[in-house]
């Protein structure tokens, strides 16, 4: 006789919204999740106002927000009073445009759903859940431009993370878990250097983007497993010291036309929070206002982290001779064809943009093509970036940005050099902010940046000191900002501004002038080599830069070989070198 094995099948029954009494009972029996804010100890208002502090919000997404919220903390729910927020809100998403306000308010449902299924009948709240699963889905959205990355994370990332943490009891929910683990792990090692650095064309999104990744990280599962793998992990806690590197003095986020605000101070206290160690805890205690109170005393000492920064791969910089409170912050960002750039001095926000160029030759405009980092070099004296970009007709130019970080002055110059002689005119605009206004001098062609009092002093040397010899060449103010314009009939030309911030330096008098440049006993023209020297009451500096092959030449009596040299006069009249740099050896 054949022998058979009975297998016995499981009693246990499988808990879903798909038998709906045994769920919502089931969710009713349960003890109620924390609440996602509840397991961020800086945080004490609704933490999905962090992405909402970035202008991408409307006063409809604040209200639906503000409803959940007190819906959240509050004992009972209405179930009238929800239906009649529920109702029009479900009817209206299959035809909204999937962007940052629905993925926000997606979140809230998501917090309130466990307890929706004790007030709501079956119908809704399936539609809701269904709802919210679809949109986890890893699919492309039609979200406005720029803000796609930060929606693919809201919704692919976070959402899929959060009703994990809210519904371990279900299979697909912890399959998303898992997903979702991978999609915010990839986010941050996609959207971040490995520096932490964001991209720069994603700088707006710095702390949206923290919001969501510091929400999710807040969400620990009961084995302790986080929402980022090992890497991610240590990529977003570079990506917290970036966050206050790309904060300005007053606690706002650098280009943007906003303050502070008390979302600001509850997202980056959280955190910080979360990563927790002495020297970013330090660094915010320095920069950021609301953590005055903490701030440390300077014979305390601070193993402080590195002031400045530059990723290739994030195409940005942020210099800053300090971490402490008063000193210069530049930001400097280049995507394709386009420099951006920021310089704020103390609390002031002294310009903020788009750094435009334009070079005529002969009758053609040339419009510049991307751009792309040939030298970054950082060491106790200095900080220097250098861009460089290509047009058409094999002309280029080099963009050199010098911080002085004990002398206190930006050096700031456009190098353009091309194939022939031809007339040349040139143009660059620095994008002065609201309040900030350019008071020229009178008779001399330098001038001063001014809000209240007096900021820095702008000294065009490749033109001359008076303004009567200047003839087609002037540095002014424009409706962009601050106009530099420089015409000449050349194969090349260069563009320096010298921006003096010492604030002990601006009333003392000033002077510079064009240096004779000589190779093998011949006066060289200024488009194959140019010298300056730039007095300041007792500080002199000299500047030198090859726009032809660097060669053996003469300047002030100093040999130069290489391409760009800078240096300080001491009270002995010696040069001590600040930067000197070599070409770049060819391919």
């Amino acid at each position: 006789m054949p022998v058979t094995t009975r297998t016995k099948k499981s009693s246990a029954r499988r808990i879903g919204p798909r038998q709906w009494d045994d769920w919502s009972a089931h969710l009713a029996s349960r003890p109620r999740p924390l609440a996602p804010w509840g397991r961020i100890s800086a945080s004490r208002r609704w933490p999905l106002s962090w992405s909402l502090a970035a202008g991408l919000d409307s006063e409809p997404a604040r209200g639906l927000l503000r409803s959940l919220e007190r819906w959240l903390r509050a004992d009972r729910l209405q179930a009238a009073e929800v239906a009649r927020v529920l109702e029009p809100w479900l009817s209206s998403v299959e035809q909204r445009t999937v962007d940052v306000e629905l993925a926000l308010e997606c979140l809230g449902w998501s917090y309130l759903l466990p307890r929706l299924a004790t007030v709501l009948p079956a119908a809704p709240w399936c539609e809701v859940w269904d709802g919210l699963l679809g949109l986890t889905a890893e699919q492309d959205h039609d979200s406005p431009p720029g803000h796609a990355p930060l929606v693919r994370q809201l919704l692919g990332g976070e959402l899929a993370w959060t009703l994990a943490d809210q519904f371990p009891e279900v299979p697909r929910c912890r399959a998303l878990g898992r997903a979702a683990r991978r999609r915010l792990s990839e986010g941050v090692r996609e959207l971040l250097a490995d520096n932490g650095l964001p991209h720069c064309q994603h700088v707006e999104l710095v702390r949206p983007l923290l919001g969501c990744w510091t929400r999710c990280r807040a969400l620990v599962r009961e084995d302790g497993t986080t929402c980022f793998d090992a890497k991610a992990s240590q990529r977003y806690e570079r990506f917290v010291q970036q966050a206050l590197q790309l904060s300005r003095q007053n606690g706002g986020r650098v280009f943007s036309a906003n303050g502070t605000c008390r979302q600001d101070a509850e997202l980056l206290d959280a955190a910080l929070a979360l990563v927790g160690r002495d020297a970013e805890q330090a660094t915010a205690d320095q920069l950021l206002p609301w953590r005055a109170s903490r701030r440390k005393a300077n014979a305390e000492p601070v193993n402080w982290p590195q002031s400045s920064v530059y990723s290739e791969a994030a195409q940005l910089a942020s210099l800053r001779p300090s971490w402490l409170r008063g000193a210069a912050h530049l930001v400097v960002g280049h995507h394709e064809g386009a420099v951006r750039t920021e310089l704020n001095l103390g609390s002031t926000t002294v310009w903020s943009g788009a750094w435009p160029v334009q070079l005529r030759v002969g009758a053609e405009l040339l419009v510049p093509h991307a751009w792309e980092e040939v030298c970054w070099y950082s060491d106790h004296d200095v900080d220097y970036l250098e861009l460089e970009t290509s047009w058409s007709g094999a002309w280029k130019l080099q963009r050199q940005i010098l911080l002085a970080r004990k002398d206190q002055f930006l050096w700031l110059a456009d190098a353009v050099a091309g194939p022939a002689v031809e007339a040349l005119e040139y143009r660059s605009v620095l994008p002065l902010a609201s309040g900030v206004e350019f008071r020229p001098e009178a008779e001399t062609c330098e001038g001063a940046l001014g809000q209240r009092r007096r900021l820095a002093r702008v000294l065009p040397v490749a033109l001359p000191e008076w303004r009567a010899a200047a003839a087609g060449n002037a540095l002014e103010a424009a409706a962009g900002g601050l106009l530099l314009r420089r015409q000449t009939t050349a194969r090349g030309l260069y563009a320096p501004l010298f921006i003096d911030f010492s604030s002990h330096r601006q009333k003392w008098p000033l002077t510079w002038r064009q240096l004779t440049v000589g190779e093998k006993l011949q006066i060289q023209s200024p488009d194959v080599a140019v010298g300056y020297r730039i007095q300041v009451g007792g500080d002199q500096w000299l500047f030198y830069r090859s726009l032809a092959a660097p060669g053996n030449r003469t300047l002030l009596g100093q040999n130069v070989r290489h391409e760009f040299y800078s240096a300080r006069f001491d009270t002995e009249g010696k040069a001590d070198e600040l930067l000197a740099l070599d070409p770049a050896d060819p391919a």
